[in-house]
């Protein structure tokens, strides 16, 4: 059963949950491959926290960029893994998230202030502003932020139909090309693009100042704790996962809640809400669909009998429908108990340490906008990233309320 492929349809594009739940009520299925897809609660948050289950293996580099590429720690298993995070971790602790809640209102308040009355908000306003905290991190000017976002998009796209692994893969790699899924090329010259600019940005070629971040990577370099290839990898990494995922949660979010005014009636009325807010968004419409764990040895996860070498492809996004920890699961329920968490943010030792960013990053969002939009203002057509692997907006045309219309001339 080609579950990808069906998730790829126009239809399931927009509403794939449906399809999770006709998964989460049969036996496993095999994707072509042979990779097992598990779907219910249960077993894929049991696969994740397992270390026993590890990253997929990796096909060999097709060029220098991509070797370079190969280094993030969240495609590594421990040691590196362990060894990479250690170095990055605490700037990203909710401590040293804290720091940073100023410039994101900041940088949400000069982009609202700047959309005309009717404006997409995927160009306008759920990317630039994730993009701009964390360029702000990393060091990236103003004038560099949309090319390295252009970059890191056509590698982010790439996860859907990536490089094939096996031999026996290969007419799936071709027939993607074919079909218009996978480009090669632009993904090639996208990797080379972002792996030589991150190399002259902490090389200092570029004659930017050097943030606390860079500052981190280079003495972990000096001291022996990771190489080049890997401190630049890393600084790749926190630019990817450090916007994309934020900017489809944002999307996401919005669409959900435009869909729901009375529960923007209640976050009106208590703003306190908020954090509960994401997390449910991150609960009910994940930008991560699913990821991939291979088993190291025979095993068993909830009576599913598991191969040494076969791979899990375990679905978050169905797994946070899944009714039996979550109770009509397809509502929105600022209700709900936090208890089980949800996978939005994976588990494990491979949850995102980027979480902590990710949430203040959309609660300002949400704050910043939901106050401003007309209450009819999804009027416009939503149009779907053409991704399984990645859950978010291409574009999607909303309307500020009139009296939002109305600013000061700076």
């Amino acid at each position: 059963m080609d579950v990808l492929a069906m998730l790829r349809e126009p239809a399931r594009l927009a509403d794939p949950y449906p399809l999770y739940a006709e998964l989460r009520q049969r036996p496993p299925v095999r994707l072509p491959p042979g990779e097992i897809v598990l779907s219910r609660y249960s077993d894929v948050a049991a696969v994740l926290k397992d270390p026993m289950f590890r990253k997929p293996p990796l096909p060999r580099p097709p060029s220098k960029a991509t070797r370079v590429l190969f280094r993030m720690f969240l495609l590594l298993d421990p040691p590196d893994h362990t060894r990479l995070r250690r170095v990055v971790a605490p700037a990203f602790a909710p401590s040293a998230v804290a720091t940073l809640r100023s410039t994101a209102t900041l940088v949400a308040d000069r982009l609202i202030t700047s959309v005309p009355s009717t404006f997409d908000l995927v160009r306008d306003f759920a990317y630039p502003q994730p993009l701009a905290v964390i360029g702000e991190l990393l060091g990236i000017p103003d004038a560099e932020r949309p090319k390295i976002g252009a970059w890191s998009r056509t590698l982010t796209e790439s996860l859907d139909d990536p490089l094939p692994l096996r031999l026996r893969e290969l007419p799936r790699g071709v027939r993607s090309i074919v079909q218009g899924r996978s480009h090669p090329v632009a993904a090639a010259r996208a990797a080379a693009g972002i792996v030589g600019y991150a190399k002259q940005r902490m090389g200092g070629a570029t004659g930017e100042p050097v943030t606390e971040f860079l500052e981190t990577l280079d003495r972990a370099q000096h001291e022996g704790v990771i190489n080049a290839d890997e401190a630049v990898a890393t600084w790749i990494m926190m630019v990817i996962a450090g916007h994309e995922t934020t900017a489809n949660l944002i999307g996401n979010s919005v669409l959900a809640l435009l869909d729901r005014p009375d529960l923007r009636t209640r976050i009106h009325n208590d703003p306190t809400l908020m954090s509960r807010v994401v997390d449910e968004c991150l609960r009910y419409d994940s930008p991560v669909p699913y990821t991939a764990r291979t088993a190291t040895e025979d095993t068993t996860i909830n009576g599913i009998r598991i191969e040494r070498g076969q791979t899990a492809v375990v679905f978050m996004s169905a797994a946070n429908r899944d009714p039996d920890p979550f109770p009509d699961p397809d509502r929105l329920d600022l209700t709900r108990p936090q208890t089980p968490p949800h996978l939005g943010f994976a588990s494990g030792i491979h949850f995102c340490v980027g979480s902590a960013l990710a949430k203040l990053e959309t609660e300002i969002a949400l704050t910043t906008l939901l106050p401003r939009l007309s209450s009819d203002s999804h009027r416009g057509e939503v149009t779907r990233r053409p991704s399984v692997a990645v859950r978010g907006l291409a574009k999607f045309r909303i309307q500020l309320a009139p009296s939002a219309t109305t600013r000061s001339t700076p």
